[in-house]
């Protein structure tokens, strides 16, 4: 996975200022809504073909599965 702690932060952080959820990482929601633009775009500055996709079931992973720590978001290094 590409991302770790402080992209993932601010992913949500973008997200909630553009009106969606501040738990939802961006590329999650461009995934849900199919901006595809925006997909392509995160594609090439990743260079990984299935980014937002992986952002999007990571999320709903821990979604699912709230860590027993109390943390909303993964570890750095993940």
């Amino acid at each position: 996975m590409t991302e770790t702690g402080w992209q993932w932060r601010t992913s949500c952080a973008l997200n909630g200022f553009l009106g969606g959820r501040s738990d939802e990482p961006l590329c999650s929601r461009a995934w849900r809504l199919a901006w595809q633009a925006f997909i392509d775009a995160m594609q090439i500055v990743w260079r990984d073909p299935v980014h937002c996709e992986d952002v999007h079931l990571r999320w709903r992973a821990m979604q699912a599965y709230p860590p027993i720590t109390g943390r909303r978001h993964p570890d750095p290094g993940y």
